[in-house]
């Protein structure tokens, strides 16, 4: 039986491609749309600014407490989420809302009682992606606070995978970004529409993946 409103989630560590590939389908396909996330955050006065829907720390707490968040987290000291009427709005529109979401994040959709989230985790080899850090915050990018900034994402992902497996039962698919970005598009989207035609995840496969990821992390340190 197909599913009704449903929500592809992108996750994924830090360096695994999951923003570009969530930006190729986006822009490839018009069928997905990204959301204005909500946020505490003051506006910086830049091309960013009309990607959020700003709040007060009080106003922010108050939807959070009326139930108006689909998911919400706190990053560098200000607190982010998905509004319901952003997703709300995306579906009044005919398009299907796409969002690039931490594990917590997954988790809150794929519990929400009114969204059929399709959660996918991107991963690829370890080294790879601390290779992609490295490029991200070193040589011409390289800024005072760059190591720093490398290390706490490292940590981050180490951690992460530590972890997975209590976020393990969320996750429709995980999916190895071995390929090119178009490749890796195609099976996003092939696992999307599998999700909505009602396919169930294949348990076993997802189990053996976490186990690995678990593995690395920890022969990591």
């Amino acid at each position: 039986m197909k599913r009704e409103n449903c929500v592809l989630i992108i996750a994924g560590p830090s360096g695994a491609g999951k923003t570009v590939i969530a930006t190729s389908i986006v822009n490839s396909h018009p069928e997905f749309t990204f959301l204005r996330s909500g946020t505490t955050r003051p506006k910086r006065g830049d091309q960013h600014d009309d990607e959020y829907i700003y709040y007060t720390t009080e106003e922010f707490k108050a939807a959070i407490a009326n139930g108006e968040m689909a998911e919400h987290a706190i990053y560098g000291g200000n607190m982010y989420g998905t509004p319901n009427a952003e997703l709300d709005r995306a579906f009044g529109e005919g398009k299907t809302p796409l969002l690039v979401l931490d594990l917590n994040g997954v988790r809150s959709l794929a519990l929400h009682p009114k969204y059929s989230a399709c959660n996918v985790y991107i991963y690829t080899d370890i080294e790879v992606i601390e290779d992609r850090l490295r490029a991200r915050y070193f040589g011409e990018n390289e800024k005072p606070d760059s190591e720093k900034n490398f290390n706490t994402r490292r940590e981050q992902n180490l951690a992460d995978w530590r972890t997975i497996s209590e976020f393990e039962d969320y996750i429709h698919a995980f999916i190895e970004n071995d390929r090119t970005v178009e490749e890796c598009c195609d099976t996003v989207l092939n696992t999307f529409y599998a999700y909505v035609d009602g396919e169930e995840k294949d348990e076993w496969a997802n189990h053996a993946i976490v186990n690995g990821l678990v593995e690395s992390a920890n022969e990591r340190g």
